[in-house]
């Protein structure tokens, strides 16, 4: 919604054990319109049109993935070498949003579930992600699984620890990790 409204660029990709992943879509959202208020009453439609493309194309790139696991950390190389990409935009606000578990699968494995946060700490500080600087991260939906499966709240505090500390070392702007979409402000 956020980049409907100021008008910008969004790419959809679902990820599973590889680092690449399926593009949902990749496109630029803007309004057009004489007045500001003109194109701010165009954006509930652009967004719904957008999420209805996005809808459509999702289970077929679900469907591509290999099912071998799930690589969060490794999304940021993907991050970092799509923003070195894109023009400097000015001042413009980049933000990698992750709609995530947050259970890397694949090494380094925190998949068990009697993983404590110190341990998690001790993990991370085995990984050095790729950079992103001034990139504001968010990971969203961290400890809620597809499954429905509830983990113990040690386990997502373990989980959240985890990836607190490898989006530190990114070198990103801001790192917000939550279990609640509304917490972060995810629309």
């Amino acid at each position: 919604m956020r980049t409907a409204v100021c008008g910008g660029h969004v790419r959809v990709t679902v990820f599973s054990g590889s680092v690449v992943g399926q593009v949902v879509f990749d496109g630029d959202l803007t309004t057009m319109g004489a007045t500001e208020t003109s194109r701010l009453r165009k954006v509930p439609k652009l967004v719904d049109q957008t999420m209805a493309t996005i809808g459509r194309a999702l289970p077929a790139a679900r469907a591509s993935l290999p099912g071998d696991g799930t690589d969060i950390t490794g999304q940021y190389e993907v991050a970092a070498e799509y923003f070195a990409q894109q023009s400097p935009f000015g001042k413009a606000t980049r933000v990698f949003s992750v709609l995530t578990d947050g259970i890397s699968t694949v090494p380094p494995d925190i998949a068990d579930p009697g993983l404590a946060a110190a341990r998690a700490d001790a993990v991370a500080d085995t990984i050095t992600p790729a950079q992103i600087p001034g990139v504001n991260v968010r990971m969203i939906g961290v400890g809620r699984t597809a499954d429905g499966e509830q983990r113990p709240s040690s386990y997502v505090g373990a989980v959240k620890a985890f990836q607190s500390a490898v989006c530190a070392k990114t070198d990103a702007a801001s790192c917000l990790i939550v279990t609640d979409p509304g917490a972060g402000g995810a629309k």
